[in-house]
Formats: C-alpha cells, sequence, structure tokens
C-alpha cells in the first residue's frame, strides 16, 4: 500500500491512500514539543505524548490505553513496540543524506519506507510512504503511516538541534 503526505508548515500533516483517498491526519502541537493528536478517517482518534523529561519516550494511547510505544536511542535509531505485538521493530535512516526512512521487524526485514521531498515554495516537506506486507494487525497497519511521519519529524528534529 502507497501513501501520499501533504504537509502544511511543520505541524498539520493530510495522508492520503493510492486512490487519493484521506486516511488521515496527524497535527503536532507545536514546532519543538512532541505533542500530537492523530485522527484517521476510518473514526479512530490517538493521542501522542511524551513520558520522562528528556522527552526520548513516547506513547500513542487511544482513549487512555496505550497502545504504541516509541523510544529513541542513540544514533538516530527510534525502537517502536504495539502493546499487542510481542515483536519490536526499528526505525531508521536508510539514506545516506537523510531522505529516506524505514521501519524494520527484528529479523531485519524492511516493513515500511518512507521519502521526503522538500517543497521549496511552500517550505515544508512532503512524503511517499509504500508499506510493504507485514504480520502486523489491521489497526496497526493503519496507524504505520502516522507513526513513520512521526518518527521522521523526530529524528529531524532532534540531528537539526545538535548541529
Amino acid at each position: 500500500m502507497q501513501y501520499t503526505v501533504n504537509s502544511r508548515g511543520y505541524n498539520h500533516f493530510e495522508v492520503f491512500n493510492e486512490q487519493d483517498d484521506p486516511v488521515g491526519t496527524l497535527d503536532i502541537n507545536s514546532w519543538w514539543m512532541h505533542k500530537a493528536s492523530i485522527a484517521t478517517a476510518a473514526g479512530m482518534n490517538y493521542a501522542v505524548a511524551p513520558k520522562g523529561f528528556w522527552q526520548t519516550t513516547f506513547t500513542i494511547s487511544r482513549y487512555d490505553v496505550e497502545f504504541v510505544s516509541i523510544k529513541a536511542r542513540l544514533g538516530g535509531r527510534v525502537h517502536i513496540s504495539f502493546a499487542n505485538e510481542n515483536r519490536g521493530y526499528t526505525f531508521r535512516q536508510k539514506s545516506f543524506w537523510g531522505r529516506t526512512f524505514a521501519i524494520y521487524d527484528e529479523d531485519g526485514h524492511e516493513i515500511a519506507e518512507i521519502e521526503s521531498g522538500f517543497n521549496w515554495r511552500k517550505w515544508n516537506y512532503n512524503y511517499t510512504i509504500d508499506v510493504h506486507g507485514n504480520t502486523l494487525d489491521k489497526e496497526a497497519n493503519q496507524l504505520l503511516p502516522f507513526l513513520m511521519i512521526y518518527c521522521a519529524r523526530y529524528i529531524r528534529i532532534r540531528r537539526s538541534a545538535a548541529t
């Protein structure tokens, strides 16, 4: 399944499927804060919130029940675990220049890829997401494009703050 993502500024992202139907939106509260909300076209709403002082661990919850745990690691890697899965996933940069990121399962198989393109006229990023066949359940697969946008943006902000 392939998705396209259009952004308005740095904080609002609209996700569309291959048929150009809206899948949902990701709204991030501010440029640096890591709180966000996800609204899917299927009517599911999720909240993203940091845990702890250093803001390197985040949770995605639905109705105050944790669905996904995200932990930033050194070297620009992000460890992802779904509450209903016993497996862990790693989100990391795939290309040298940081345009492409991918999410891998524990066996090292790529399950999805996100490629960014910077629009100089609008001064924002647009993304293309390709989700490969995987063993995630339906709800996790619906959340995957939003999760990948959030993680790619988080890595970019961390990298730019370090320079």
